[in-house]
């Protein structure tokens, strides 16, 4: 007969489970213990920000030195609460879990765990499309193909897509609405070549840093992608892109072909004078040509339906471009928003270009 000695079976996993529990209770007491007399100088989020930035600099101040109408406005932005609750705010995470959301109920205590033991894997565009918010970025959409990848697969999969707008405001001035509207009335290709004399800057200026601006290219360049394949009204198939021999590489040619046969190169050059039109664009079209200078004066050239004309002051749609996201919250119709699978073919055209003249 084989006796089993049930205690010592249960001795070792039960010894080892004891101390697995002990470690994930005392730990954090410890750190919570010892922070509460030295001002945290650590932690995965700010060692992740210290790498993307090369260095992060802090000084701290005793709430005792703020003034007191601060401290009121910071508790009242992040945790109108705060004295009403114990850390967690039952009430409002209930709220949340019966509206349908996973997100919403964080307080000031969770906030301050998150950022001191945790650390912060998404873009601040996830976050809001996470709290179901409408969202407009000035631009770009993304720093890099990585986070417009994830943005792709998390806002494809929304049962309930927010309203989500990229500021190219390029495409709603008031001189390139009635170009559009008359390629919109020929059958044949387009040529398009749009000059952006964006002139020189240092190379130490945030937006040359990739990780902070994302590089001229992708920071800025983005407009003229999206004005020329808005105008091209067809699908980008392919991307070319060249860059002068120099340090910062912002003096770039893209060649874009399109699915209906259109062609559109976009000049961005650090090299040129203030003297010359700071943005330019010219359309060339089944005999016709349209030239339209720092978005303020539109030449036409054999173009009958389409009328030279001058605005009393430079529009590059920035207000039209608002007024059509507002527009579209109000009536709840994106008909005239830039559509989300237009947003990515945009994103991965720069990042594209990019790829190409900085590898080459």
């Amino acid at each position: 007969m084989i006796k089993i000695n049930v205690h010592q079976i249960y001795k070792v996993p039960l010894k080892y489970t004891a101390v697995f529990i002990a470690l994930i209770f005392f730990i954090p007491l410890y750190f919570v213990i010892i922070f509460g007399i030295y001002n945290p100088n650590a932690g995965f989020y700010m060692g992740s920000e210290a790498r993307r930035l090369g260095e992060i600099k802090q000084n701290w101040v005793e709430i005792e030195k703020l003034p007191p109408v601060v401290i009121r406005s910071l508790i009242a932005a992040e945790d109108a609460n705060f004295c009403k609750h114990f850390g967690f705010d039952i009430d409002a995470i209930f709220k949340a879990i019966e509206s349908g959301s996973s997100r919403g109920a964080s307080t000031i205590t969770q906030q301050v765990a998150k950022n001191v033991f945790l650390w912060h894997g998404r873009t601040y565009l996830r976050k809001g499309l996470e709290a179901g918010k409408h969202i407009f970025v000035e631009k770009p959409l993304t720093l890099t193909r990585e986070e417009l990848d994830d943005l792709g697969s998390f806002y494809t999969a929304m049962d309930r897509r927010p309203l989500l707008m990229v500021g190219f405001n390029r495409r709603y001035s008031p001189l390139i609405q009635p170009i559009a509207q008359a390629l919109a009335r020929k059958s044949q290709p387009v040529s398009m070549v749009m000059t952006v004399n964006a002139g020189e800057i240092p190379a130490d200026h945030w937006t040359q840093d990739m990780d902070v601006g994302g590089g001229r290219i992708i920071g800025e360049g983005c407009h003229f992608i999206d004005l020329l394949r808005y105008l091209a009204n067809s699908s980008i198939v392919d991307v070319q892109a060249r860059a002068m021999d120099s340090s910062c590489k912002d003096s770039v040619s893209i060649l874009l072909s399109f699915a209906n046969g259109s062609i559109g190169t976009v000049n961005y050059l650090a090299n040129g004078n203030k003297g010359f039109p700071k943005e330019r664009l010219e359309v060339f079209c089944g005999g016709s040509i349209a030239q339209v200078d720092n978005f303020r004066s539109l030449k036409t050239y054999g173009w009958r339906e389409l009328k030279s004309q001058r605005l009393w002051r430079q529009d590059k749609g920035q207000a039209n471009c608002t007024q059509a996201f507002v527009k579209a919250i109000e009536s709840g119709s994106s008909s005239e928003l830039i559509s989300f699978d237009e947003l990515l073919e945009v994103a991965n055209a720069c990042f594209d270009a990019v790829s190409q003249f900085r590898s080459g």
